[in-house]
């Protein structure tokens, strides 16, 4: 009985993907990182470096998994969504609050130049230069 549950735990874990996002991406690169230091190692056959390194592997994978998932319990949507998918669902977010359509915003940035009063200058603000 309890193999079966087992398999199946198994099976489901499997079909989890996390390609998209930081997680995915971040955990591609700590998979990456063991596989580059476990061929430098397996390079050099010095048994205390295997040591030093595996220790190394594992205190640096523990914290770099625990950050990620520290960082995923504040912010799920951006851990498992990428770019364009997560700009994509909060469209939908904000097209739901408005009645599916969005609200039109006006540019914030101004580019026309400033008009500057040059009546209030004069040249008796300016001071010369000390000699």
């Amino acid at each position: 009985m309890n193999q079966n549950k087992l398999t199946e735990a198994i099976e489901k874990i499997g079909k989890v993907s996390l390609r998209g996002g930081i997680f995915g991406k971040n955990t591609l690169a700590l998979i990456a990182t063991v596989i580059c230091i476990s061929a430098i190692v397996l390079a050099a056959r010095n048994l205390y470096l295997d040591i030093a390194a595996v220790i190394l592997i594992f205190i640096f994978s523990a914290y770099f998994l625990w950050r990620l998932l520290q960082f995923a319990e504040k912010n799920p949507l951006i851990a498992i969504l990428d770019g364009a998918e997560f700009v994509a669902h909060e469209r939908i977010i904000q097209e739901s609050k408005y009645g599916g359509v969005l609200q039109s915003q006006a540019n914030a940035i101004d580019h026309a130049q400033p008009i500057i009063d040059n009546a209030s200058i004069e040249a008796d603000d300016i001071e010369e230069p000390k000699k």
